[in-house]
C-alpha cells in the first residue's frame, strides 16, 4: 500500500471533519458563543487558581536542595516575642517556640552538628526600615526596606550573587565596616540596573554602608510575605548601628529570629528536634534567674518542633491558606467516566480500524456496497492478526463503520 497515500488520505478525512465542525458551530451562533465563553472563563479561571496554589502553598525557594532545609519551628506570626515562654494557646500553640534570640541561635549553631549550616533572619520589619541616599547624591533619602540576616545566610541557602559578592561570616562580626547587599529587583527597578552601585556607599539612616554585591534575580529572602519585601540585606552586627537604644540583638529575651538550616545527609529530623529541645531547655535553665514566677512554671513545658524549610517561611501562606484551599476544592477538575469492557474493547477496535492502511484501499463505490471482510490468511483483517480487542468482538463488521468519501475511493471512518 502506497504510504503517501494513505496519509492524504488521512488529511483530507481531518479537513473533512474539521470543516463539518465549523458548519455546525456556524448554525448555532448563540450556542457557539456561549460554549466559547464558558470555556474560556471555566479554563482561565482553574489555570489562575492552580498557579496561585502554586505560587503561594507548594512552590518552593529558588535555592539549591530545597529538600535539605529545614525551620526549628512550626509556626508563622510577626513580628517577635518578649520573654521565655512563647505561644499564648489561642491562635498560636502553647508553649511552642518558633523564633529565637541572637544567643539561642549562636547556641544552636555552635551544638548542632547535624547542621551543615544555620542560617538567622529577622522575623518582621521592624529596626530595618531605611533612609537611602547615595553619598553625595544630592537626590533626598528615599524609604527601603531592610532584613539583618546572619553572615551564613546566602550560603546556607546556596544562593550566589548577581554581581559582587555575598556576605560571609567575617562580615557579621562586632566591629567590622558596615556591608550590605541589594536585592536583584531594588537594583533593577529603583537604580537602573546600575552596575556602579557595587562598591559604592550608601547612607543608611545616616551610616555609611558599602554595597558589596547584588542578590540573583527571583531571590527575595527566605521570609515570604505580600509587603516589605526586602530591598537590602544588613549582617546582623549592624542591627545596634540601626536601632540603637532600642537594638534587640544582645537581648536574650526577645525573641525576633528565624532560623533555617541545611541539615547533613542520613539525619533522623526526629532525634535533631528532640536534641534540640535538650539544648533549648538547658538554655533557659541557664536564664531561670531572669524569669518572672509565671516563666519559671512553665519553661520546662516548652518545645520546639523541626519541619520543613524549603519553601522558607511564608507569611501569605499562612493568611490565604484556608482561602486557597476552598478554591482548590471547588475548581472545576475533568472527571472521565469510567467506560465498560464492552465500549473500552469497541474503542479499541475502531482505532485499529482507522490506522490500517487497507481501509483506503477499496477500488470503486460498487464495491463497497458488497464489501466483504477479506478472507486470506494475510489479510490486514485476518482474526490472527486482529488486536485482541476486536477479536472479542467477533468480526470487525460488527462494528457497523461509517463510510466517508476520500478522493474517489470510499473508506472507512
Amino acid at each position: 500500500m502506497n504510504g503517501s497515500y494513505f496519509r492524504k488520505c488521512t488529511e483530507q478525512m481531518l479537513w473533512q471533519d474539521l470543516r463539518d465542525g465549523v458548519r455546525m458551530l456556524r448554525k448555532s451562533p448563540g450556542f457557539t458563543i456561549v460554549a466559547v465563553l464558558t470555556l474560556a472563563l471555566g479554563i482561565g479561571a482553574t489555570t489562575s487558581i492552580f498557579t496561585l496554589v502554586h505560587q503561594v502553598m507548594l512552590r518552593s525557594l529558588p535555592v539549591a536542595r530545597p529538600d535539605q532545609l529545614w525551620r526549628i519551628g512550626d509556626a508563622v506570626r510577626c513580628c517577635y516575642s518578649a520573654g521565655y515562654t512563647q505561644g499564648d494557646g489561642s491562635w498560636l500553640p502553647p508553649n511552642d517556640w518558633s523564633f529565637f534570640s541572637w544567643e539561642t541561635y549562636k547556641l544552636f549553631r555552635a551544638n548542632t552538628p547535624e547542621f551543615g549550616d544555620l542560617a538567622a533572619f529577622q522575623v518582621g520589619l521592624g529596626q530595618a526600615e531605611l533612609a537611602v541616599r547615595r553619598a553625595g547624591s544630592p537626590v533626598p533619602a528615599e524609604t527601603r526596606n531592610g532584613e539583618y540576616v546572619s553572615g551564613n545566610f546566602f550560603e546556607t541557602f546556596g544562593i550566589s550573587a548577581w554581581r559582587g559578592r555575598l556576605f560571609t561570616d567575617a562580615d557579621d562580626g562586632e566591629g567590622m565596616a558596615p556591608v550590605a547587599v541589594m536585592s536583584f529587583h531594588t537594583w533593577q527597578g529603583k537604580y537602573g540596573s546600575d552596575p556602579s552601585v557595587v562598591g559604592a556607599t550608601y547612607q543608611l539612616n545616616g551610616h555609611p554602608f558599602t554595597v558589596i554585591g547584588v542578590g540573583p534575580p527571583g531571590f527575595f529572602g527566605a521570609k515570604i510575605a505580600d509587603w516589605g519585601m526586602p530591598d537590602f540585606w544588613l549582617p546582623l552586627a549592624t542591627e545596634p548601628l540601626i536601632a540603637g537604644s532600642t537594638s534587640r540583638l544582645k537581648n536574650p529575651r526577645l525573641a525576633w529570629l528565624d532560623l533555617i538550616g541545611r541539615v547533613r545527609p542520613e539525619t533522623n529530623p526526629k532525634t535533631l528536634e528532640t536534641q534540640l529541645q535538650v539544648e533549648l531547655h538547658r538554655w533557659l535553665a541557664s536564664h531561670v534567674a531572669d524569669m518572672n514566677s509565671q516563666e519559671k512554671a512553665l519553661w520546662g513545658k516548652q518545645t520546639v518542633h523541626l519541619t520543613p524549610g524549603g519553601a522558607g517561611v511564608s507569611l501569605m501562606r499562612e493568611k490565604y491558606k484556608d482561602g486557597l484551599r476552598l478554591l482548590f476544592v471547588a475548581a472545576p477538575r475533568r472527571r472521565s467516566a469510567p467506560l465498560s469492557a464492552h465500549r473500552a474493547r469497541a474503542w479499541c477496535a475502531r482505532r485499529w480500524l482507522r490506522a490500517s492502511p487497507w481501509l483506503c484501499s477499496v477500488p470503486s463505490r460498487e464495491s463497497s456496497s458488497r464489501m466483504q471482510a477479506p478472507t486470506s490468511s494475510s489479510s490486514l483483517l485476518s482474526r490472527d492478526r486482529m488486536p485482541r480487542c476486536a477479536q472479542t468482538l467477533g468480526s470487525p463488521w460488527a462494528l457497523r463503520p461509517r463510510l466517508r468519501r476520500c478522493s474517489s475511493r470510499w473508506v472507512f471512518r
